[in-house]
């Protein structure tokens, strides 16, 4: 059973400090909200074999497995205290399992969950039809569905940084494509298994005299390019 997501407090603590930042005497600010759709890119291999024997039996697949590039969806809130410089929210969703061989049909299924708190900036175009906007933060990265099934996951803390176009289409809209970079370390451990299961195969060690050892989970980096309608108000 999948645990809950203890890391979401140094994120939460990093969007409440970076919202303190606001000046309270401007009764006005900039604001701009865009939802978004987009494409869920991971960049490397997710589990791999242990280069030392011996190899685990429960998982007998012939290759590394990786989260599976997919949709996503999600939306961004920012707020600009000055022209060039904001804060900015993100919360985002791509139903990306594994890509590892199963019995069952859905074993391998399962989402990621994203979101983050940047500081953004905008270096061209600030007050222009088309401007450039880069940023930076702290993130957070939930994996769950059916292929984590018998395994503990905990939310893992990410670097994040993004970066952007907007193409003015009105008086309060425009289009934002973007494109947006997580790096994250996965926490997962088997707490139980069997062979209709996903991604605890490659992890629980087998019992016995013979006792093997789990796959490598590496380090991710995963990338999500989107393009999304902004609504903003002018301070």
């Amino acid at each position: 059973m999948n645990a809950p997501l203890p890391a979401r407090g140094p994120f939460l603590t990093a969007l409440g400090a970076m919202l303190t930042l606001l000046p309270a005497a401007r009764a006005q600010l900039a604001v701009d909200v865009s939802p978004y759709a987009g494409f869920f890119v991971p960049l490397r291999n997710f589990l791999v074999p242990t280069t030392l024997p011996p190899l685990p039996v429960v998982y007998h697949g012939t290759g590394p497995v990786a989260l599976q590039k997919t949709i996503a969806l999600g939306g961004r809130l920012t707020v600009w205290p000055t022209r060039p410089f904001g804060v900015e929210a993100t919360f985002g969703y791509a139903p990306s399992g594994v890509t590892m061989g199963c019995r069952v049909s859905d074993c391998n299924a399962g989402h990621v969950v994203t979101g983050s708190a940047k500081v953004v900036v905008r270096p061209i175009g600030a007050d222009s039809p088309r401007s450039f906007r880069v940023g930076g933060g702290i993130g957070i990265i939930g994996l769950g569905g059916t292929a984590y099934d018998g395994v503990a996951t905990a939310a893992s803390v990410a670097g994040t940084v993004g970066a952007g176009v907007t193409v003015k289409l009105g008086r309060s809209r425009s289009v934002r494509l973007e494109a947006e970079e997580y790096w994250f370390r996965p926490h997962l451990r088997a707490e139980w298994c069997d062979a209709s299961n996903g991604v605890c195969r490659a992890l629980i060690p087998t019992s016995g005299s013979d006792p093997q050892i789990p796959w490598k989970q590496l380090f991710q980096n995963v990338v999500i390019l989107s393009i999304g309608l902004m609504f903003f108000r002018t301070g």
